[in-house]
């Protein structure tokens, strides 16, 4: 939990720039998704609404579409993306795209 407060920090830091790590953190950040605690999910969700704010969703969508097809993400991860997702979704206008 301390490394995805950590990961989600940096993410605020760097901005846009983090947009490169990506590809090697994100999919990992997810993965955290598929741990039965609630507090780690949560944590995880934080940890996204932090990339989030780095980032476009429209960046971030691939990965979240790979995490949803990984079985090792189980009922409860999936359901806290969807609604995760959804939030972030509903406030979209501009990203037709993203939606």
């Amino acid at each position: 939990m301390a490394t995805l407060t950590c990961i989600g920090n940096v993410a605020c830091a760097m901005g846009p720039a983090v947009e490169k790590a990506s590809k090697g953190i994100l999919a990992d950040v997810l993965k955290c998704l598929g741990d039965n605690k609630k507090h780690m999910r949560e944590c995880t969700l934080n940890t996204l609404d932090s990339w989030l704010s780095a980032v476009h969703l429209d960046k971030m969508v691939p990965y979240i579409a790979a995490a949803w097809t990984d079985a090792k993400l189980g009922a409860e991860g999936r359901k806290d993306l969807f609604e995760w997702l959804s939030k972030q979704l509903s406030g979209l206008t501009e990203f037709p795209d993203a939606v």
